[in-house]
C-alpha cells in the first residue's frame, strides 16, 4: 500500500542568491535545507504511477549541495524525471549540474519578471536577465525545454503583454504575487497585493485570448478569472498533491498546516489517513489560486478547455462577463 500522489513539490532549500522584491527568502539569516539522506524512505511511500510532475524548487535548489543526488533519487525511486526550478543566476553552477544530470531532468523552469533591466530590478540582481538568456541556451544544448513565469507586481505589470508577444503562451505562466510564508519567506508584514493589479491581469489576458481565439495555457486563463471574480477550478492539493518544505514538513497545501514530517512519518498507511482527513476538511477550499494549485486543469483538461472555448467565443462577440454563468461548472467537483 502506498499513498497516491500525482504532483510532488520538493522545496529542498530556503537559501537563495536572488533578491526579489516580492520575496524574503534572501533575508533569512539561517536558511534551512532538506537533507537527501531520509528522502529515499519517504519517496518509497508514494505511488506516482499516474504522476505528471515532480518539482525541485526552493529557495534556489541549485544551491543545495546534494541536488544531483536528489535528481538521481527521484529517477530511481519514482521513475519520473523532475523539473528543476532555478533563478539561473549562477551559470557556471547550472552548467555543471546539467552536464551531470541534464539527461535526467524533464525541463527547466525559471522566472522572467520583465525584459532586460526590468527583470534585473524585480530580481534585485544586475545582469539577471542576461543570465536567463544564457541559461536558455544551456537548456537547449542539453536537449531541455525551458518554461518561464512572470510574477506580476505593480512594478512589472506593463511587461506582461511584451512577454506574451515574445514567448509562446504555453511556455509562460502569468502568476500574481502571493504572500505565502512557505514559498516567499516570511512575508507576514507585507501588504503588496492590489485589486487594481488583479483587474489589470484579467483585462490583459482577456484581450490576448480575444485576439487568438483559444488558450494554450489553461492556468493563465483560469487564473485571470479567479483574479477578477474569485471563482476557480477545484483544488487538487487536497487530493493529489504534496508539498515538502525545507524543514521536512509535508503539506497538502502550502498555505495550511503540515500533515506530517518526512523525518517522523513511519508508513504509507499513516500518510494516507492524513491525506484523507485533510481532503475531508479542505477538499472544497477556494481561498487561493496559487502557483502550484492548478492540477485539476491538467487532470481534467478536456472539461476546462471546453468551458474556456465557450467563454472566449462570447468575449469575441463583445459580451462583458459571460464567464460568471459558468462559475458553478468551473468549480464543480469531478463525478
Amino acid at each position: 500500500m502506498k499513498a497516491i500522489v500525482r504532483r510532488l513539490q520538493l522545496a529542498i532549500t530556503e537559501s537563495c542568491d536572488s533578491r526579489c522584491v516580492y520575496c524574503n527568502f534572501w533575508r533569512l539569516t539561517q536558511p534551512r535545507a532538506l537533507p537527501v539522506t531520509r528522502m529515499e524512505q519517504f519517496l518509497s511511500l508514494l505511488d506516482m504511477t499516474n504522476g505528471d510532475l515532480v518539482a525541485l524548487t526552493g529557495g534556489e535548489p541549485t544551491e543545495h549541495p546534494d541536488l544531483i543526488a536528489y535528481v538521481n533519487l527521484i529517477n530511481d525511486v519514482l521513475g519520473i524525471k523532475p523539473l528543476l526550478s532555478t533563478n539561473c543566476l549562477n551559470i557556471d553552477r547550472l552548467e555543471r549540474i546539467l552536464s551531470c544530470c541534464g539527461h535526467s531532468l524533464a525541463y527547466i523552469s525559471t522566472s522572467l519578471d520583465g525584459i532586460g533591466c526590468a527583470h534585473d530590478r524585480n530580481r534585485g540582481v544586475e545582469g539577471a536577465y542576461t543570465r536567463v538568456q544564457r541559461a536558455r541556451e544551456l537548456a537547449a544544448s542539453n536537449g531541455l525545454k525551458m518554461r518561464f513565469a512572470i510574477t506580476v507586481t505593480p512594478a512589472n505589470l506593463s511587461e506582461v503583454e511584451t512577454l506574451l508577444s515574445m514567448i509562446p503562451e504555453e511556455d509562460l505562466d502569468i502568476k500574481c504575487m502571493e504572500t505565502s510564508p512557505f514559498y516567499y519567506g516570511d512575508n507576514s508584514g507585507r501588504q503588496l497585493r492590489q485589486v487594481s493589479l488583479e483587474d489589470s491581469v484579467y483585462r490583459i489576458l482577456r484581450c490576448y485570448y480575444v485576439a487568438r481565439g483559444k488558450p494554450n495555457n489553461l492556468y493563465n486563463f483560469y487564473n485571470a478569472l479567479y483574479r477578477r471574480h474569485g471563482f476557480r477550478p477545484t483544488c487538487t492539493v487536497a487530493t493529489d498533491e504534496l508539498f515538502v518544505m525545507p524543514n521536512g514538513d509535508v503539506c497538502g497545501c502550502h498555505h495550511k498546516s503540515p500533515l506530517c514530517n518526512v523525518f517522523t512519518i513511519e508508513n504509507a498507511r499513516t500518510l494516507i489517513e492524513m491525506q484523507q482527513s485533510f481532503r475531508q476538511t479542505n477538499g472544497t477550499c477556494k481561498a487561493c489560486f496559487s502557483r502550484c494549485a492548478a492540477g485539476d486543469l491538467v487532470f481534467r483538461c478536456a472539461h476546462y478547455e471546453r468551458i474556456a472555448t465557450k467563454i472566449i467565443h462570447r468575449w469575441r462577440l463583445g459580451e462583458d462577463s459571460p464567464e460568471i454563468e459558468y462559475a458553478n461548472e468551473i468549480g464543480a467537483h469531478p463525478t
